[in-house]
C-alpha cells in the first residue's frame, strides 16, 4: 500500500504515447513530454513504487491507453525528489488507482518552460521503451 504522501525516493511514471516525446537514439525524454495540461496546469503521472515492469505497463494500458485509444510507446520514470527539486509537487489524485499529478507549474508558459529547462539540466530523464514481441521479422 502506498503512503498518502509520496516519499522523495518514490518512483513515478509518465506514459508516453507519441514518438516525438522521447529520443530513442539517446534514451532521453524530450522536455515537452512533461508539459502540464493547458486546462489545469498539471502533469499526469502514476505512482509505480513496488510494481513489476509488467504491472506498470498494465496500469498504463488500463488507465492511459484504453481511455484515449493511443498506443503506449514508452514511459518516463521520475523520482519524486526530482519533481520536488525544481519546486513542483506530487499530489495523489485518485481515481484511477495510483494516479497523481505534478502540480505547482506557473500559469505562464514562458515561466514553466524555464522551470522545465532547469529540471532537465538537473537530471536528464531516462525512458523505458515498450518491449515488443518479435513479430517474425528477420534482421
Amino acid at each position: 500500500m502506498l503512503a498518502p504522501d509520496p516519499a522523495p525516493d518514490e518512483v513515478t511514471s509518465r506514459y508516453l504515447r507519441h514518438s516525438n516525446q522521447y529520443a530513442a537514439s539517446n534514451g532521453r525524454v524530450k522536455p515537452h513530454a512533461l508539459h502540464p495540461a493547458p486546462a489545469d496546469h498539471k502533469t499526469s503521472v502514476f505512482r509505480v513504487q513496488g510494481l513489476t515492469e509488467s504491472e506498470i505497463w498494465s496500469l498504463g494500458d488500463e488507465h492511459v491507453r484504453n481511455p484515449s485509444g493511443s498506443e503506449l510507446r514508452a514511459r518516463a520514470e521520475l523520482l519524486v525528489s526530482q519533481i520536488l527539486g525544481v519546486g513542483l509537487q506530487v499530489e495523489p489524485q485518485e481515481p484511477p488507482q495510483r494516479h497523481a499529478n505534478i502540480a505547482g507549474w506557473p500559469a505562464e508558459k514562458d515561466e514553466w518552460m524555464l522551470k522545465r529547462r532547469s529540471w532537465q539540466k538537473w537530471r536528464p530523464f531516462d525512458y523505458e521503451p515498450r518491449q515488443r514481441p518479435d513479430r517474425g521479422r528477420s534482421g
